[in-house]
């Protein structure tokens, strides 16, 4: 929740970065952590 809340705040100081609301934020803050933790599985350290 604290990923959606920043994604959220976000949205709402910069510009070209638009969120429609709180369940997009959740939205958007889950396909981070996926598409995070599935790159960090791909790419070596």
């Amino acid at each position: 929740m604290l990923n959606a809340l920043l994604f959220w705040f976000a949205g709402s100081i910069l510009k070209g970065f638009q969120v429609n609301g709180f369940w997009w934020a959740v939205i958007g803050a889950l396909l981070y952590s996926l598409i995070s933790g599935l790159l960090s599985a791909i790419v070596p350290n």
